[in-house]
């Protein structure tokens, strides 16, 4: 969302929420999951953000933002 936000083509506007989903955990009440659908005029782009707290322990991830010409994909692996 940082990149998205600092595009130099945004010019700092804030996203526009489309649609989010929140699932706590109970005993807690921490963030177990969530999902955050973003649209950005200036761009021209819809993102889909998405945390999953599910899975116990670390885990490799990845970003994936999908543009109208091009998809660009950040991978980060866990060091071992």
């Amino acid at each position: 969302m940082l990149a998205l936000y600092q595009h130099p083509d945004n010019k700092k506007t804030p996203p526009k929420l489309v649609s989010s989903y929140q699932q706590l955990y109970e005993p807690t009440k921490v963030d177990q999951s969530s999902r955050w659908t973003l649209e950005w005029p200036a761009l021209g782009i819809i993102s889909d953000l998405k945390t999953d707290m599910n899975t116990p322990g670390h885990a490799d991830s990845t970003c994936l933002i999908q543009c109208e010409k091009a998809d660009i994909s950040i991978h980060s692996k866990i060091p071992s």
